[in-house]
């Protein structure tokens, strides 16, 4: 069994009607960290004829090391095609010897709609010591099926570096018209 899956996986066509969005979590199921280099993947129509393959496919994930038993979400962009009948996805990751802190603690102040989609903001507090690297916090949407809709994320500035230090965020994620169930923050 492979260290990584995917889990949560559902397409939107974008906005703009140039391409397709796919948005879903990659769940790390070993009991060590592991790094992804590459989520990809090919889509097909009905056929089972490749739409759009690799070389037609971006991808985005807010950070690169999923702790053991975690989830990071993630999305593909599609250039030039607005559906798809299915899709393959792959995943290229190695374990890592680094692990991102999961000490942080984040209250919400509130959640609004806005045309797009949800807002949250709130305030995220450095509970343990410096930060090495970088920050990154994640709103995740799921519908009522619990299916993800979208994510949208924000870095916190190297000033959070301090222990006790709190700083505020805002995040917003698109709903692409679908009913939020709930949404998770993931820093």
């Amino acid at each position: 069994a492979s260290a990584l899956i995917f889990a949560n996986v559902r397409t939107f066509s974008a906005v703009d009607g140039a391409g397709l969005l796919l948005y879903g979590d990659v769940i790390n199921q070993s009991d060590s960290a592991q790094e992804i280099k590459l989520v990809t993947g090919q889509f097909l129509d009905g056929q089972g004829q490749v739409i759009a393959d690799e070389s037609r496919v971006s991808g985005y994930w807010p950070v690169e090391i999923v702790p053991p038993q975690a989830k990071v979400p993630f999305e593909l962009y599609a250039e030039g095609i607005q559906n798809a009948a299915d899709f393959k996805l792959r995943l290229d990751a190695q374990p890592s010897g680094s692990a991102p802190r999961r000490d942080f603690e984040v209250s919400t102040a509130y959640q609004e709609n806005d045309e797009f989609g949800l807002c949250v903001g709130g305030t995220l507090q450095n509970s343990g010591g410096e930060i090495q690297d970088y920050l990154v916090i994640a709103a995740v949407l799921y519908d009522l099926e619990n299916k993800m809709i979208s994510f949208g994320d924000t870095s916190i500035s190297p000033a959070m570096a301090i222990s006790g230090q709190t700083e505020e965020f805002e995040i917003c994620a698109d709903s692409f018209g679908q009913n939020v169930g709930r949404y998770e923050l993931q820093a």
